[in-house]
This record gives structure tokens, sequence and C-alpha cells, in this order.
């Protein structure tokens, strides 16, 4: 054939056969390996036929989409147990709690008890309190955090919303640097104030912290000890935040300020930090196609990713799916699956 043109395997490339606008690969064993009709597969992977080839596709499309549903059903069933297991505790804790207490009221001290606790006159607590929160540090001991830990009633306690002024606030499950992490707050973001404690605010209720072998599975870094030095009490914890990184008034939106194609990122995590990097980055993926403007106004832009490290944020471009998933380090500017 006039036409026939020879390609030989290079390193990174297969044996090839041009008729044409046909071209045929022939694998490192010499073996078939697929068969292009200029850009548009005919043959492939022992699939034969525009028809079997779009059917192979929808065929895994379908399985992955499946494998995400049923990951989603997962995650959902397994936080729908979680629950049912703290209402059910909490249930039983508060049967207990009750039972305990008509026990209490219902027992009477001997005569001669009495007697002694009658001529004992009770220590003023307030000024305890009060000398003990002017000596304490930011960092404090785990005995005094275990002595100043006390929970208020969050019944008697009125809520104050505030904002976090700090690109990441770190929660933790005491009132102490030396407590376990329990994730970070972003900046912006909004609490509510259940009570303050030596410069710390308590923003959550207390919840089941999860004691596997007296380890909380809540804990992401850190001390993770179900224990009262640490925070957790009865298997219960509060969150913790500093309030020096806490303000009344909502710090101005970044995003406002978006401008020379930043828009595009504004509504990234930390885009007050990175919006240049991020920017740029999103202009290089759109110019080399793989991504595009919808991608970035689908999500709004970079997310942060924890699971791989400080400074590294991802955005899925060509949908939802690991497949897609492009991660962007702000510290090296390398983009990476």
């Amino acid at each position: 054939m006039s036409d026939y043109r020879f390609e030989e395997r290079g390193l990174f490339s297969m044996e090839k056969h041009h008729f044409g606008t046909l071209t045929c690969y022939i694998n490192i064993d010499g073996e078939f390996d697929s068969l292009y009709w200029g850009d548009k597969p005919i043959a492939e992977d022992g699939y034969f036929g525009e028809a079997a080839l779009a059917d192979r596709d929808r065929l895994i499309a379908d399985f992955d989409a499946g494998l995400a549903d049923a990951w989603d059903i997962r995650q959902s069933e397994i936080e729908a147990a979680r629950e049912k297991y703290r209402q059910t505790e909490n249930a039983l804790a508060q049967e207990r709690d009750s039972a305990l207490e008509a026990l209490r009221g219902s027992s009477q001290p001997p005569s001669e008890v009495q007697e002694v606790a009658d001529t004992v006159t009770p220590m003023d607590g307030g000024d305890l309190l009060e000398a003990k929160e002017a000596t304490a540090t930011t960092a404090m001991p785990e005995q005094q955090v275990a002595q100043s830990l006390e929970i208020a009633s969050d019944s008697d306690t009125e809520l104050q919303r505030m904002f976090v002024v700090a690109d990441r606030l770190t929660r933790r499950t005491c009132p102490s640097t030396t407590c376990g992490t329990l994730g970070k707050l972003l900046y912006r973001q909004s609490v509510e104030v259940h009570e303050e404690q030596q410069g710390w605010a308590r923003i959550t209720k207390l919840y089941n912290a999860s004691c596997i072998n007296g380890i909380s599975e809540y804990v992401d870094r850190g001390n993770a000890r179900c224990d009262r030095n640490n925070g957790i009490i009865d298997g219960n914890v509060a969150e913790w935040v500093s309030l020096r990184f806490l303000s009344t008034d909502q710090p101005a939106d970044p995003a406002e300020t978006a401008q020379n194609g930043e828009e595009l990122v504004a509504q990234s995590d930390d885009f007050r930090v990175h919006r240049e990097t991020f920017a740029r980055k999103a202009g290089e993926l759109i110019e080399q196609g793989r991504c595009t403007e919808g991608d970035f106004e689908e999500w709004g832009g970079w997310t942060s990713s924890p699971s791989k490290g400080d400074g590294v944020y991802f955005i899925y471009c060509g949908g939802a799916h690991v497949d897609n998933r492009l991660y962007l380090d702000v510290r090296t500017g390398r983009v990476f699956q």
C-alpha cells in the first residue's frame, strides 16, 4: 500500500503501523494492542467495534458510580449507627444519673457523721477559683487541666456567636495546648461560645469521644487518651479554642476583592493567603485542557486536603471521582494526582 508507514517502538511508545488514517498498535510482546481510525479507537484491549467499546466504557462508569454510591451509603449508615449509639448512651446515662441521685437523696448519714459535718465551715470557693485562673498559663500541666476543667451547664449559658480571625484555629479536647486536637477551624468560620475559661472558649456541648481501648478515635493529633487530664470525662469531650483568635465581628470576605482571573478560585480555602498561586495554577490547568472554567465554577476553587499534609489543596476536573482529583502543593507549585 502506498500510504503505509511504519514507526518503531520507543522507550515509552508502542510499535505503530499506519495505513492512511488507520493505525495499528503492537505491544512490547509483539501482540495486537489496539486499532484507531484517526483519533477514535475501533478496537482496544480485546474489544472490537465502536459499540463494544462504548458498552465497555459504560459498564466501567456504571461500576464506578455504583461503588461511589455504595461508599456514600456505607458512610451514612456508619454515621447513623454512631448517632444511635450516642443517643442510647445518653439515655442510659440519664437513667443512671437519675437513679444515683434518687439513691443519694434517700440515704441518710449516721448521726455521728452528721454532727461532725455540721461543725465544718465551708471554704469560700470563689477566691480559690479566681486565684487559679490568675496564675494559670496557656500550656497548663496536665494536673492543673484536670483540676480546672469544669464544664458549665449549657442550659444556663447564653451563647455568643464569634468568628475565627486566624487562617487556621486548632480545636482541642480541653483548654490547654497540651491537649489533643480535633481538627481545625477556617478563617471567617463562625462558632458559638458556650463558656470562657482562662483565655479559652468552649465551642460545643459535650459529646461522645468514641473511646476505644482508652483512646479517642476523634483526636487527629497529639494526646488521644480518654482521661480527665485530656479533657475527656466519662467518655465525653467538648471542643475548646483559643479566645485570642476569635472576634465578635466577622472579617471581610477576601473573595470580594478578587480580580484578574481570581474570581474562579475566590471561594477556595485560604484564598486570602494563596490567591495568586490558586489563580495562576487554575489558569495553567485550563490552558492545558486538564480543567475547564466550569470545573472551578462548580467547586468554587481549591479545597484544603489535610490528609495530604499542610499546604495541599485539591479540585475535581471532569466530575466528582477520585480519578479526576488534582492536588496542588502551594509550597512547590506542583500539581499531582
